[in-house]
């Protein structure tokens, strides 16, 4: 069991590593928002400001590219014959089943939103045990500390 110092350690440890990055990011998350103040002194005080929010267009745009294609899951059978062809095409359905039940298609616009926007995305996977199927749910980047990996490419980080 971990203590409840060494938890509060590992995140004020984890938060202070990814100041400056977190900082541009809630700078990208502001001007997404429309809360970011821009000056126009040559403007009269009853007139409102109209500026395009190019970035929210961007970000949103791309990230309906992204989610527009979903993946395919494939399962090959370890073995030849009817049975294990059968329990691939089982294993598919499944996962399809399990994608649909969780709004696959609103998870990924929104990951495609955080990675472009931020560049990370991250899910956790966790069992649904009401519905008997794993459940994503996709977590805000900017509170989110992943663990340092020393492999860049490695998804399971500590």
């Amino acid at each position: 069991m971990i203590a409840c110092d060494d938890i509060l350690g590992l995140y004020l440890e984890r938060k202070a590593a990814a100041g400056p990055l977190a900082q541009v990011m809630r700078e990208v998350r502001d001007v997404y928002n429309g809360d970011v103040v821009v000056p126009l002194p040559e403007r009269e005080q009853h007139e409102r400001v109209a500026v395009a929010n190019l970035m929210a267009m961007v970000l949103d745009q791309m990230a309906d590219l992204v989610a527009s294609t979903v993946p395919d899951p494939r399962f090959a059978p370890r073995r030849g014959g009817k049975a294990e062809e059968e329990r691939a095409r089982s294993k598919r359905r499944a996962t399809k089943g399990w994608w649909d039940h969780s709004l696959m298609g609103n998870k990924l616009y929104r990951r495609g939103r955080h990675l472009l926007g931020y560049g990370t995305s991250p899910v956790l996977i966790r069992p649904d045990f009401a519905n008997q199927a794993p459940r994503w749910d996709v977590r805000d980047p900017l509170a989110t500390f992943a663990g340092v990996s020393h492999d860049p490419d490695d998804p399971c980080v500590p």
